[in-house]
């Protein structure tokens, strides 16, 4: 005999709905990621404030994904408005490459350095209007034309 024949069937039912209860409740009383509900703010000064929801999420950076492949950079034209992004490349060419991130004009702003052991690299950006240019130091017909537009 097991022990479920002397555990009445509403005692076992009852305790599955208190249990799905509980765990419904304790899930919304903690809240949920990016909840919605306002956020009570103490100043210097000590006058409470509440916070409105959108403020309180973290503002979203957008990004742009360059891979480096055996035939070049795909795309090969980026085109974005002013502000900051983070600029992604991902390097699957299986070489050892250095990149180069320059304004048309040629003055340098950035050099990365992707091995095969680490592939990928990344870096948040406020680039100003104008036109920049990655390039690969082996490989001169490698390039990426990134364009930054005026908000």
């Amino acid at each position: 005999m097991s022990i479920t024949s002397y555990v009445p069937k509403k005692f076992t039912w009852l305790a599955l709905t208190i249990t799905l209860f509980g765990s419904a409740f304790m899930f919304v009383s903690r809240g949920l990621p990016g909840d919605f509900l306002p956020r009570a703010i103490v100043n210097a000064e000590g006058v409470v404030r509440t916070e409105p929801a959108a403020e309180q999420q973290r503002a979203l950076i957008e990004s742009e994904i360059i891979t480096a492949t055996r035939r070049g950079f795909e795309p090969m034209v980026i085109s974005r408005p002013q502000g900051k992004f983070i600029l992604m490349i991902d390097n699957r060419s299986g070489k050892d490459l250095t990149f180069r991130l320059a304004r048309e004009t040629g003055e340098r702003l950035n050099e990365i350095a992707s091995s095969q052991h680490e592939l990928d690299w990344n870096e948040v950006l406020d680039l100003q209007p104008g036109k920049y240019i990655l390039t690969e130091q082996d490989h001169p017909e490698w390039a990426c034309s990134i364009r930054i537009t005026a908000k």
